[in-house]
């Protein structure tokens, strides 16, 4: 938790301050939703800084439907950019907005799961409940 706090500090150059809001609100909502498996994309307005190349990969993080997987070379190949998987594999782990923004449904080539913030057997069990893997 302190490290996601630090990084959202240094991103937005302010201190969260502790409170709801009404996006916090709808968040929590819709994240409950998805837990009980009755949501499968967010509404939620967010705020994504980054660069322009990370930008590009949540927009198709984004795009990958519930239960479904790409791998880093496909995102690559996707937005033009065939020789950087490592460079989509470091905007994924530049997502702040993990869930939100499901940068869990990125795999490896060889189908293993790796490179997730929250820990691999989070990545492992976002991807049970969506259904990508048993």
């Amino acid at each position: 938790m302190e490290r996601i706090l630090h990084r959202v500090t240094k991103r937005y150059k302010s201190e969260p301050v502790p409170g709801t809001s009404r996006h916090l609100d709808q968040l929590e909502k819709e994240l409950g939703e998805y837990f009980a498996g009755r949501r499968s994309k967010f509404d939620v307005a967010v705020d994504v800084t980054g660069t322009r190349f990370e930008r590009t990969v949540w927009e198709q993080l984004n795009a990958i439907p519930c239960g479904k997987t790409k791998t880093y070379g496909e995102i690559a190949s996707i937005i033009q950019k065939p020789k950087a998987p490592r460079a989509v594999g470091r905007a994924c782990g530049a997502n702040y907005l993990a869930i939100v923004i499901p940068c869990h449904r990125v795999i490896e080539a060889n189908g293993n799961l790796r490179g997730y913030g929250g820990r691999v057997w989070r990545k492992k069990r976002l991807l049970q409940i969506e259904g990508a893997i048993e």
